[in-house]
């Protein structure tokens, strides 16, 4: 058999088909460099992530404090103080002094707020159950009633500096009849423990 010589035009595209993969090897080692040096310099700039502990997101609840008043012996208050979470409303608040004054037995136990509000004068008018002013209590233990609630309030309530009593919406002049209530009443610094 004779050798057929192939003819001319299949001889130069078999030529170019030649030359081309080498252009291509070229290329794709560059692509390759380039594509090593991305991932280098990306690694070097997340380093952190890989070397350090993710921070930890802290969250801070605000939290306010009420002072409760109460009755230690017999002629003094002491001061308690109750750490609240900062979202509760007046009367939320209002409710939980109420509660702990209870517990404290500093008020009736069936002694209910029904009502609170601060005025433009910063009078605060609480509106309690008529139990408030029920019962024969001693004149010094009705001081002590009356002005646990006024400085526990007071104390707790910044934006106040009186305390009106109210018994079921109407003003009473006395609970029990030795402290006037008919007009708004102070804090007592003269009641506290030293």
């Amino acid at each position: 058999m004779s050798k057929k010589k192939m003819p001319n035009i299949y001889v130069q595209q078999y030529q170019k088909f030649e030359k081309e993969p080498k252009q291509n090897q070229y290329l794709i080692i560059i692509l390759i460099v380039v594509i090593i040096l991305a991932i280098v310099a990306l690694g070097y700039h997340y380093r952190d992530l890989w070397t350090k502990k993710p921070q930890q997101i802290i969250t801070i609840v605000p939290k306010e404090t009420l002072s409760v008043y109460y009755p230690a012996g017999f002629s003094k208050l002491v001061e308690k103080k109750i750490d609240i979470k900062n979202a509760l409303s007046d009367k939320e608040k209002g409710d939980l002094i109420i509660k702990s004054l209870k517990s404290l037995k500093s008020i009736p136990e069936t002694l209910t707020l029904n009502d609170l509000v601060v005025d433009s004068d910063n009078i605060m008018y609480l509106n309690f159950s008529k139990d408030i002013a029920e019962g024969k209590i001693s004149p010094m233990a009705e001081i002590l009633k009356t002005f646990s609630i006024v400085n526990s309030f007071l104390g707790s309530f910044r934006n106040a500096n009186k305390v009106q009593f109210l018994v079921e919406g109407q003003p009473s002049y006395t609970l029990n009849g030795t402290v006037y209530t008919y007009k708004p009443i102070e804090f007592n610094k003269d009641l506290l423990e030293d």
